[in-house]
């Protein structure tokens, strides 16, 4: 699918890629002074582009990669289900449901934001125990190890939690967009139809995140290798490797953002397939589509 219509779904995301530009020759721009500068300087960054930045091209961001990944998804489906399928079609269907999708993805923030906010706790309140019990404190190697081995652990949890987690809410925004759900119907719609195949769904994503750095480090490689040869001579890369940089990681990430949400949609279609037999409701829609008689014109003579 992605080899086939590669200029659509490439150009879906080329639109929020485009935006990472400036952003990016901004902080090449204050790697290159950071470089140059010498003991008692001020800090290499200019506060009046910080605010144009913050400002302006974040949120502009925010509102691109939202109606991406809306029209990603879109477009995956049109594909999918054998429509027309368009750039600006796909972004005009995202544009209908932008407010629920950005609702979705904040509330979808919050949920990860809690789950590393309670693990924080947890962290503190065993670094608390240690401390009051005096682990560390001359109490030899034992319990040096005790103490990294408890530090391990709640990172693998943490790690496992937010794996969990992203597994469960994987198919959200296709069942926003694709079934018109409301934010809190797509959570649970995600939360029904990723049961039993989360693991299948964790591999797929694992996948495509190596497919995706592949493919970004094929297309900003070589630029990276020429601004790393510059720093290590000792000197700062020229604004020209700075620019090619940018656009190179904006090339990267339109050829490579489309894949997961690629995935996703045709693991909601897959799982929809197999826990509701989307298949056949969608040939028999397409049977009483085509059977059904045209309306009658009026014909004078």
């Amino acid at each position: 699918m992605y080899r086939n219509h590669f200029p659509l779904f490439a150009g879906v995301m080329a639109i929020p890629a485009a935006l990472q530009i400036p952003t990016n020759l901004y902080a090449f721009n204050i790697w290159a002074r950071a470089l140059r500068m010498e003991a008692g300087h001020g800090p290499p960054f200019d506060l009046g582009a910080l605010g144009i930045i913050y400002l302006i091209i974040l949120p502009a961001m925010v509102v691109a990669g939202t109606l991406g990944l809306g029209a990603i998804s879109v477009a995956v489906s049109d594909v999918y289900l054998g429509g027309v399928a368009s750039i600006r079609g796909s972004y005009r269907k995202s544009l209908r449901r932008f407010r629920s999708l950005l609702g979705l993805l904040i509330v979808l923030f919050f949920i990860f934001a809690g789950i590393m906010t309670v693990f924080v706790i947890v962290i503190g309140l065993v670094a608390g125990a240690f401390g009051a019990l005096g682990v560390g404190r001359g109490t030899g190697t034992a319990a040096a190890i005790v103490v990294v081995v408890a530090f391990i652990c709640v990172v693998v949890a943490i790690v496992a939690a937010m794996v969990f987690f992203f597994m469960v809410f994987s198919l959200v925004i296709p069942a926003l967009l694709l079934e018109n759900a409301s934010v809190g119907g797509a959570l649970r719609r995600s939360i029904t139809l990723t049961r039993g195949r989360r693991w299948h769904i964790f591999l797929g994503v694992l996948l495509m995140i190596f497919v995706s750095y592949a493919v970004v480090l094929i297309v900003q490689g070589p630029f990276l290798f020429a601004m790393f040869f510059f720093v290590a001579q000792g000197s700062s890369p020229p604004f020209w490797l700075s620019l090619g940089t940018s656009i190179s990681a904006a090339c990267g990430s339109a050829a490579s953002s489309p894949l997961m949400m690629i995935a996703f949609v045709l693991y909601y279609y897959d799982q929809r397939i197999r826990k509701e037999g989307f298949d056949l409701q969608h040939m028999i829609a397409e049977i009483e589509s085509a059977a059904r008689p045209a309306t009658p014109g009026i014909v004078s003579g």
